[in-house]
């Protein structure tokens, strides 16, 4: 079986997924295997359980982004506040705009407390 035989029944899958927002139970589940964190391995604390998921719902994931954020930048529906996921927005661009909110705050002579 090659990529091309099976992609279109993927991509089937994975859209109607989407469009009828339902995930198969199936898709749900997860292999769950310990790593040894180091140290002694007889000990329960001494591991970190990994989830291995579905490789189909990995993808359905990595699909809904592709899908859902030119949509939702189409309408409009995004706040200039929101810097999750988006393009070119990142943690950095959040902190700076967070910082420029509390420096004009300060020029304004507003008094901003922190509980």
């Amino acid at each position: 079986m090659t990529a091309g035989s099976i992609a279109l029944p993927i991509s089937i899958l994975i859209n109607r997924s989407i469009q009828e927002a339902y995930v198969p139970s199936l898709w749900k589940k997860a292999f769950v295997t310990p790593l040894h964190k180091g140290s002694n391995n007889t000990g329960t604390t001494n591991f970190c359980p990994i989830a291995i998921p579905s490789p189909l719902s990995k993808y359905l994931e990595k699909c809904i982004p592709h899908q859902l954020l030119p949509y939702l930048t189409h309408n409009h529906l995004l706040t200039p506040t929101q810097h999750g996921f988006r393009p070119g927005h990142s943690t950095t661009t959040a902190l700076l705009s967070f910082l420029d909110t509390i420096n004009c705050a300060h020029d304004w002579e507003n008094c901003i407390h922190s509980t």
